[in-house]
């Protein structure tokens, strides 16, 4: 039997029970997971942690709770999950097997950003 190291998997669980989303937001990391998921084909599991770590690291780097994200205009919106789904390339990128394959997950995190916008992004009555 394979064993994990307590320690780390305890680490993680700490790192995402900080992790603040309003309902809605889980929602919607669902949603983006599945355009992901469609286009890169990777365990739905796997996809959600990435995107669960780019948000925790995001939340560090801003000082900031995403969940605030919710009261935000859209180019802040915009900005911060561009941001986030960025930080999911990196990680993905480092699962690649091939360097050209750098371009096409661009356009499959591109193709993430734009579902967000034109999904997402104006909620809650926002004018723009």
């Amino acid at each position: 039997m394979t064993k994990l190291d307590a320690n780390k998997i305890d680490a993680k669980l700490k790192n995402y029970a900080k992790l603040v989303l309003e309902p809605e937001q889980k929602l919607i990391v669902s949603d983006v997971v599945q355009v992901l998921q469609h286009a890169i084909d990777l365990n739905q599991i796997i996809l959600t942690g990435l995107c669960w770590e780019a948000i925790r690291e995001w939340q560090i780097r801003h000082e900031r709770l995403a969940s605030e994200l919710s009261k935000s205009d859209f180019a802040d919106r915009v900005g911060s999950v561009g941001e986030m789904l960025q930080i999911v390339k990196s990680k993905l990128e480092k699962l690649l097997t091939k360097e050209e394959d750098k371009g096409w997950l661009e356009d499959c995190i591109n193709e993430a950003l734009e579902h967000y916008k034109n999904t997402y992004a104006r909620r809650m009555g926002f004018e723009y």
